[in-house]
């Protein structure tokens, strides 16, 4: 199942097997195309979706608080670096980044919940990492997959993504999701994990 355009934005999923716990909600795999490009596995084994559902569920309950100062006039690969070196690098080469110590970084981060939730991460075990920003009435996703070695850069990358799009379409794209793939799992015959 998709939903949206995935030129654009589209997320895609799909359940193969149901569960009666909600904390599994189902297997199968959950992935995102930003401009083209896939994010995520796809394959029928990737990922327990009910993380993917809490994710996408806590992200449309927040909208609008997704709020960063570094999101405006950096580009995506200054981002990516910036929160790379914050968040991940044991030995920072900068105190400030964007004006801003590591620790403020960091809480700022939290805070906004601007990294797609790490509790996907078997549903981004393609090294993939989506950051979402509120700005206004748009939503700014950048979207990268790279190796998960700190020495390797977004320049190394094609996958490098930056899409600003209309609040609505997005959250939209996010509700409509939500519906679909609990209609999905309610159709399904359950198991016990």
């Amino acid at each position: 199942m998709t939903i949206g355009d995935p030129k654009i934005f589209a997320i895609e999923s799909e359940i193969f097997e149901a569960y009666e716990n909600l904390g599994f909600f189902g297997l199968g795999f959950f992935v995102l195309h930003v401009n083209s490009h896939q994010y995520g596995v796809r394959e029928e084994n990737a990922t327990m979706l009910g993380c993917a559902l809490s994710e996408a569920q806590e992200r449309l309950y927040d909208r609008g608080k997704h709020i960063a100062p570094f999101a405006y006039g950096n580009s995506a690969k200054n981002i990516i670096q910036g929160l790379r070196e914050a968040r991940y690098d044991p030995f920072p080469k900068r105190e400030l980044i964007w004006g801003l110590s590591l620790d403020e970084i960091n809480n700022i981060v939290g805070s906004s919940k601007c990294y797609w939730d790490t509790r996907c991460d078997e549903a981004f075990d393609d090294g993939s990492l989506i950051l979402q920003f509120d700005i206004k009435e748009k939503v700014r996703l950048i979207a990268n997959k790279t190796s998960n070695s700190l020495s390797k850069m977004p320049e190394e990358h094609e996958f490098l993504q930056d899409l600003i799009i209309d609040s609505p379409m997005f959250y939209g794209i996010l509700e409509e999701w939500i519906y679909r793939i609990k209609k999905q799992w309610n159709d399904m015959t359950k198991k016990e994990p």
